[in-house]
């Protein structure tokens, strides 16, 4: 069941069945460098994705994305922090990068946050993932501020009002 779409990307339920791409997503260490600094062997990944499929919910969640051919991309997060606002957050396989999937998997969480009556979505994003920080350029989000994860790493807080 798709539970939500814009141009070539579109979001659904993460099943058990996904494993195996889940762990080609998370088992990358490039993929996983501004997230945790680190990749994750097949255990974590079943873990984290078996967590992910536990607490699943419709309006707020992480999500498979598929591409027009239904091929799985990445994933796709909306999560609320407050009654009128929600992080957004992505992760696209390797080979889909410089692809616009980035792009177009942000503009999907930002018209499912609309829909959810949002006034405001956050992304907080590592200060040398440039790729993510010129989507979130395009998107027209503005830095609020800049503050050093557990990894000694500058990530910038950034927002968009809806």
């Amino acid at each position: 069941m798709k539970i939500a779409h814009y141009t070539s990307v579109s979001l659904r339920k993460l099943k058990k069945s996904d494993l195996d791409d889940y762990y080609q997503l998370v088992g990358d260490s490039h993929v996983m460098e501004f997230i945790s600094g680190t990749a994750y062997n097949y255990q974590e990944a079943e873990n984290e994705l078996n967590r992910i499929i536990d607490n699943n919910r419709l309006d707020f969640n992480i999500w498979a994305v598929e591409n027009e051919q239904n091929e799985f991309v990445g994933i796709a997060m909306l999560q609320q922090e407050h009654e009128t606002s929600a992080n957004i957050g992505y992760r696209v396989l390797k080979k889909y990068w410089g692809m616009g999937y980035g792009l177009q998997i942000a503009q999907c969480l930002i018209q499912k946050a609309i829909k959810a009556k949002l006034l405001a979505v956050f992304a907080d994003v590592d200060m040398e993932n440039i790729a993510s920080l010129r989507i979130l350029n395009k998107l027209d989000f503005e830095e609020v501020e800049i503050r050093t994860n557990d990894l000694g790493r500058e990530i910038g807080v950034f927002c968009l009002a809806l």
